[in-house]
């Protein structure tokens, strides 16, 4: 047979070696279950699990999924070590970005949150967090708090929130601008 002539007559051979070999792919392992509604968390897929040690793995991406149902959006991209953790936000449609909102989790359940205009986490070791708040001044400018700021301590006692001193509901001292 010429050259051309037996790669034409392999091509049937090689239609039944493809088609036989698609129906031997495996079976994709279904993918886990979305994020659930409301307080509880449910690891969405391993790639956004991190481990954090012992305390085993916090699934930010279904914590940042909850703040999103919320109206923020996430400040952070990577978790701090755990079991309490705490994730700076942002409202989504502020033209200003003024409305500050810090989530408390502890492991993969988010226990509460803060409102402030400005705030700070100023440290967290998984079992304390410390926030810092600006304070305004008579006569200070939007932009640049000059008090004396505040500091607080968030720790999650038997499973409950606890912030010491606890957070006014004028976090920054906005009336005396």
């Amino acid at each position: 047979m010429p050259p051309a002539t037996l790669g034409l007559a392999a091509l049937p051979l090689l239609a039944v070696l493809l088609v036989g070999c698609s129906g031997d792919a495996p079976t994709p392992a279904p993918s886990a279950p979305p994020a659930q509604e409301g307080w509880s968390l449910v690891p969405s897929s391993p790639a956004s699990q991190e481990e954090n040690g012992p305390d085993g793995p916090f699934d930010l991406t279904a914590a940042n999924q909850a703040i999103r149902r919320d109206g923020y959006q996430s400040l952070v991209t990577k978790a701090a070590s755990g079991p309490l953790r705490a994730i700076e936000s942002v409202c989504r449609d502020s033209g200003t970005g003024r409305c500050l909102r810090i989530y408390f989790f502890l492991d993969n359940r988010m226990l509460g949150s803060v409102d402030a205009g400005k705030a700070e986490i100023v440290s967290q070791d998984g079992h304390q967090v410390r926030l810092k708040l600006p304070q305004y001044s008579t006569g200070d400018s939007y932009c640049c708090p000059t008090g004396e700021p505040r500091f607080h301590r968030a720790t999650a006692d038997g499973g409950k929130l606890t912030i010491d001193p606890p957070v006014p509901s004028d976090a920054n001292g906005e009336q005396n601008i």
